[in-house]
């Protein structure tokens, strides 16, 4: 057969079609490493014939697809200069050959080997300037560009500003201190006064915003930082940075030329720039020194632009013994290997744990030399198909993206109920009446553990408030301590005591520590410090279960306040009432809107603020379950009503927590799923009330992970993952892979994650 007429005539290009060139299918083989990447000019997906596995013979056994594009990568030299380095937070697009020296060629794979073929000869030119000009899969699945947007604010659109006052801007100062740097001109009155303390030793006492308090004046603008082109403008209302379209004309109402000024000081974008490029303050080990490491189980994974929850979450996972029994196994044929799920957790597996890319970065001649990562591009997109958060580029709450990850893990992976197991639990409900002293116990399955952290002030250091130290100790006391609340009994009684404790113990329990208050109708985080224990042990909040001198409250008296038995999750309450929500309103929030997410109680509370019924107390239908419920016939008809069929609607539902937006976004996403038969759904929720977890004592756990994050909002800022390998702390911080001291960010970790110690 002659290679170059024969079958090779009938190759097209992609036209149109996404050319997956970035890695292999199967693997994180990339075309700058040994042996480069092959790409398939039938189908156009990326394999490797890498030496322990050779994922290019693999496709030409299942597929006889035979020609391939070869392309291998060496990186360009790059000249360092201070001028590159960034001023506003911010990923520029720039074109690949920036970077690279690429080569194509082209090769014939067959039964018994492979062969180089000329790819100057046709068909083979044509086709290659079509695969390489193609847009590739990665770029296909990330932004090319995103910047932090700052947009105008309803305070900032309609200043209202006052009288003009006597000015003297030659040599300004605060009108409270000495501070003559960090100034903020109150765009309302002209007043100035010196703003918050800065990361890199820029001082500040906080007078503008005493000024914002006390005046209710908005907004400020940094005098050090206003350009012709740029200022820093930030609401105090909305406590963020924020626009000003018309600050020409409330900057001259001061007498202030917007084109007489230059920029003196750092804006606050390159502050945070600045703190976020020296995240290394947590990366010293015990002795004060950076030290990278390599090796099996020490891949760190790249920052794909706001992945950061990912790659800590992933790590954590993956840490786990029975993930990795799982999905470390050799990779088997798929025909859409890019999106099977099996596939894909595969491909983490080993890129995670193989430690073929936890090696030293040959291109990087920084003073201390780290992996390049891997880039789960593939994985990314895979998990966030269909998710109207996780698809996106926007940084997520990591909490959040593990929780959806169990729950794919559960319904698209077979066997993988089996596996998210090791995170289920119990937890028993101990009702009882205060008059006639009947009890209820009621268990609930449960997959991970989110406990309020108590917020106590105790004074200022450095212009910051500080806060009290707490123990974990204290958070599970309150967490299993009884509470009053209402509740109507037959016997006349109006108040009943709730107290919640484990019924039985998981294999791997995930702690979600909660830090927020809200400012300003805006929930912040926190820096609380929360004192945890390498090894915990649980044995003192396990439920004792009814005992023999209990009377059990008959079951048509089991209402709990309400005729349809439904009661508000206790935790997530704890949550929004420590954001400073009244308990009506969170019940109500927690009812509309699934009974298990704070986060989207909290949006339903925002979007509902001014609803004339809001502090009503919640009046529940019986014959309506609640958004939560997979089964609630409302919301399947309101589905379906855009044109979707009962049985879409029920999976669609189920798949969103009983989101009806959230549903209908999923369905458009996806599609040719034909949904799941009322029976599936019950079969569902039927399996997760099973028997779980450890009952025997006794409960002792030990930390090996925990999520820690940087900023004030889960929804903003940096996440990191600290993983016990050893006996020692690994820090992966993005593809920067150190050994680390984690005392003090153990402290202030957002998800601790404990394994359980056998007797």
């Amino acid at each position: 057969m002659d290679p170059y007429t024969e079958a090779a005539i009938n190759l097209q290009p992609p036209n149109g079609r996404p050319v997956h060139k970035d890695d292999c299918a199967y693997s994180f083989d990339t075309p700058d490493l040994q042996g480069g990447l092959d790409v398939c000019l039938s189908c156009f997906q990326a394999s490797s014939a890498h030496a322990n596995q050779d994922y290019t013979k693999l496709h030409f056994d299942n597929t006889g697809h035979s020609y391939f594009a070869t392309v291998h990568k060496k990186r360009k030299a790059k000249a360092r200069s201070d001028e590159n380095a960034p001023k506003r937070l911010a990923i520029e697009a720039h074109k690949e050959e920036d970077d690279w020296d690429t080569q194509w060629g082209v090769k014939l794979v067959t039964a018994v080997g492979s062969e180089k073929l000329d790819e100057t000869r046709e068909p083979f030119p044509e086709l290659l300037a079509a695969v390489e000009n193609a847009e590739s899969f990665a770029a296909r699945s990330e932004v090319a560009a995103w910047e932090n947007e700052i947009v105008s604010c309803e305070h900032t659109r309609n200043l209202n500003q006052s009288a003009a006052p006597d000015l003297n801007f030659s040599a300004p100062h605060c009108a409270q201190c000495d501070l003559k740097e960090n100034l903020w001109l109150c765009l309302d009155c002209g007043a100035i006064g010196c703003g918050r303390a800065q990361f890199g030793g820029v001082a500040g006492n906080t007078h503008a915003l005493a000024h914002s308090e006390t005046t209710g004046h908005g907004v400020a603008v940094k005098l050090g930082s206003i350009t012709a082109h740029s200022a820093d403008v930030y609401c105090y209302i909305c406590n963020d940075e924020r626009q000003d379209p018309e600050l020409r004309k409330h900057l001259s109402h001061f007498g202030i030329q917007i084109d007489d000024l230059q920029k003196t000081e750092k804006s606050m974008t390159e502050l945070q720039i600045e703190q976020n490029y020296t995240w290394q303050f947590s990366m010293e080990n015990e002795s004060g020194e950076i030290k990278p490491v390599f090796g099996p189980g020490l891949t760190g994974m790249n920052n794909l632009g706001n992945s950061c929850y990912l790659n800590s979450a992933m790590q954590v996972i993956f840490s786990l013994p029975a993930f990795q029994k799982q999905f470390n196994v050799p990779q088997q044929f798929i025909a859409d290997p890019i999106n099977s799920h099996v596939t894909q957790f595969r491909k983490l597996a080993d890129g995670l744990l193989s430690g073929r890319y936890a090696v030293p970065d040959v291109y990087d001649d920084s003073e201390v030399s780290y992996q390049r990562g891997i880039r789960p591009f593939a994985l990314k997109t895979l998990l966030g198909k269909g998710h109207p958060e996780f698809s996106t580029n926007r940084q997520q709450d990591a909490f959040e993206f593990w929780a959806h990850v169990t729950d794919i893990i559960d319904n698209k992976i077979e066997g993988g109920r089996a596996l998210t197991d090791i995170f289920r639990f119990q937890t028993e409900k101990r009702l009882q009446c205060l008059s006639c002293n009947k009890v209820r116990y009621t268990k609930e399955a449960q997959e991970n553990l989110s406990v309020p952290v108590p917020i106590r002030e105790k004074g200022e250091q450095d212009g910051k408030t500080v806060y009290e130290d707490v123990e974990l100790s204290e958070c599970l006391i309150k967490y299993t301590g009884a509470q009053t609340t209402d509740y109507s009994c037959k016997c006349g009684g109006k108040e009943a005591s709730v107290s919640n404790k484990f019924a039985s113990l998981p294999d791997v329990l995930v702690l979600n520590s909660t830090r927020f208050q809200i400012k300003n109708w805006v929930p912040m985080k926190v820096d609380v410090n929360l004192n945890v224990d390498e090894n915990l042990n649980l044995d003192d909040y396990i439920s004792p279960g009814k005992q023999d001198n209990e009377e059990e409250l008959p079951e048509d008296e089991a209402g709990e306040g309400n005729s349809s038995g439904w009661t508000a999750n206790e935790t997530a309450v704890e949550i929004l009432s420590a954001m400073g929500f009244p308990t009506v309103r969170c019940e109500k929030a927690l009812y509309h809107t699934g009974n298990s997410d704070p986060d989207a109680a909290m949006n339903w509370l925002f979007s509902h603020m001014e609803d004339a019924d809001i502090d009503e107390p919640l009046v529940i239908d019986s014959s309506v379950p609640s958004s939560g419920s997979t089964d609630n016939s409302a919301a399947i008809a309101q589905v379906a009503e855009m044109g979707f069929t009962p049985n879409q609607a029920r999976k669609a539902l189920r798949e969103c927590s009983g989101n009806v937006e959230m549903a209908v976004a999923w369905l458009f996403e996806n599609p040719a799923d034909e949904g799941e038969e009322e029976s599936a759904a019950v079969a569902t929720e039927v399996a997760s009330s099973g028997p779980v977890g450890y009952t025997e004592k006794p409960h002792n756990y030990e930390l090996t992970g925990i999520i820690c994050h940087k900023g004030t909002s889960v929804h903003a800022g940096h996440y990191v993952a600290y993983v016990k390998k050893d006996g020692k702390w690994i820090l992966f911080n993005d593809e920067k892979v150190v050994s680390s001291s984690v005392e003090d960010m153990k402290k202030l970790a957002y998800v601790y994650v404990f394994q359980r110690v056998s007797a």
